[in-house]
C-alpha cells in the first residue's frame, strides 16, 4: 500500500511539473524598431492621445540630460521572471547613452498583474532598487483600478524628481569650478596687462587684449544636448540586473 501510494505522489509531482513547464514558455524580447520611441504599448491599453503625451513629456526630460526612460506594457510574461525580462529587453534594445548607461525601463505585464523597474548602471548610484520600490508602491493603486496613463505619469514623475535633485547638485559644483576659474583667468589677465605696461611694449600689449581672454574664458556654450532633434532611445546602454518588481 505505501508502494502504490509512493508512486502515485511521484506520479503526481512528475504531472505538475510537467504541467508548470508547459505554462511556462520562453518570452522572446522583441526586435527594437528603427527609432526607439519611449513607450512601447504591446497591449493597447493607451490612446493615441496618452501615448503622444508621454512620448513628448518622455523625450523633453532625456533632452535635459535626465535618463531616457523606456515604458514597455506587455499582455504577459508567459510566466517568466519579470524582472529578468526587463532587464533583457533593457541590454537587447541598448536603452540609453552608451558612456552614461543613464537607461530606465519600466515594464508592466497586465495579465500578470505585474510591474518591474530596471535602471542603467548610471542610473543606480541615484535612482536605487528601494526607491523604484517605492515608485512602484505608489503605483498600484491606480494600477488596481486600470488607471495605466495615470499611473505611468506618477512614476516618471517620481524618477525625474529624484534625478533633478542630482542634476541641480552637478551644476551647482560645475558653477562653482568654473566661477574660480574664470577669477583665476581674470587675475592672470590683469597681472600681465600690468607687468606689460611697465616693460612699454605696445605690441606684446596688444596680444594680451582683454576682451581676447573674455570671449574665449567667458564665452557661453551651447549645450548641444538642448537640440530638440529626436534620435530614438537605444543609443547602447548597460544594465546591471537587481532592479524591482512586485504585483498589484
Amino acid at each position: 500500500m505505501k508502494k502504490i501510494l509512493f508512486i502515485f505522489f511521484l506520479f503526481f509531482i512528475a504531472n505538475s511539473i510537467t504541467l508548470s513547464s508547459l505554462k511556462a514558455k520562453n518570452f522572446i524580447v522583441p526586435d527594437p524598431p528603427t527609432k526607439i520611441y519611449p513607450i512601447q504599448d504591446y497591449a493597447n491599453v493607451l490612446s493615441k492621445t496618452e501615448i503622444t503625451n508621454l512620448n513628448k513629456k518622455l523625450i523633453s526630460f532625456s533632452n535635459k540630460n535626465y535618463a531616457k526612460i523606456l515604458i514597455c506594457i506587455i499582455n504577459s510574461n508567459h510566466n517568466n521572471n519579470q524582472n529578468f525580462i526587463t532587464q533583457q529587453w533593457g541590454e537587447k534594445w541598448g536603452i540609453g547613452d552608451f558612456h552614461k548607461n543613464n537607461g530606465i525601463i519600466v515594464l508592466i505585464s497586465i495579465g500578470d498583474r505585474k510591474i518591474s523597474i530596471q535602471n542603467g548602471y548610471g542610473i543606480e548610484p541615484f535612482v536605487t532598487d528601494f526607491q523604484s520600490a517605492k515608485i512602484i508602491e505608489k503605483m498600484k493603486p491606480f494600477l488596481r483600478k486600470n488607471l495605466f496613463y495615470k499611473s505611468i505619469n506618477i512614476c516618471t514623475d517620481e524618477i525625474s524628481k529624484i534625478l533633478e535633485k542630482k542634476i541641480e547638485k552637478e551644476n551647482f559644483k560645475k558653477k562653482e569650478y568654473f566661477s574660480i576659474i574664470h577669477l583665476l583667468s581674470l587675475i592672470f589677465i590683469i597681472i600681465m596687462i600690468f607687468y606689460i605696461s611697465l616693460i612699454g611694449d605696445n605690441n606684446s600689449l596688444l596680444l594680451f587684449n582683454p576682451f581676447i581672454f573674455t570671449n574665449i574664458f567667458f564665452r557661453d556654450n551651447k549645450n548641444l544636448e538642448d537640440d530638440d532633434t529626436f534620435e530614438g532611445f537605444g543609443n547602447g546602454g548597460d544594465f546591471g540586473g537587481g532592479g524591482s518588481e512586485s504585483s498589484w
